[in-house]
């Protein structure tokens, strides 16, 4: 015989939670590998979305002197629209897990020239 609170139990182990299903947590050394070995290629491979990379960054509306957080920024592609942004007075912060490509996008600040 099964109590409720077994019950209870199970219904919650096999009920799918916020309407999400339980995943295994990302392979992080895998999607490493996967960006280690595209950082070469990764702003070509991408250049189709440029249109819609930039209709983005407009419409954030942003003003000189805000401070904007780029997650996963990748090779730095947003980085110096989102620097212009934001003025001298402003900040633009890039997060990149990816060696390869937080290089890129550092080497892209470098020749552009930004403080910011």
């Amino acid at each position: 015989m099964h109590t409720s609170r077994e019950a209870d139990r199970r219904a919650r182990r096999n009920s799918v939670h916020a309407g999400a299903e339980r995943r295994a947590a990302p392979d992080r050394a895998a999607a490493l590998g996967q960006y280690r070995a595209r950082a070469a290629v990764y702003d070509f491979e991408i250049s189709a979305v440029e249109p819609m990379r930039r209709r983005a960054i407009e419409r954030l509306g942003l003003s000189a002197g805000e401070v904007v957080i780029d997650a996963g920024c990748g090779t730095g592609l947003s980085l110096i629209a989102l620097a212009r942004a934001v003025g001298e007075s402003g900040a633009v912060i890039g997060v990149e897990q990816s060696p390869e490509m937080i290089r890129r996008a550092r080497d892209r600040i470098a020749a552009a020239r930004l403080t910011t």
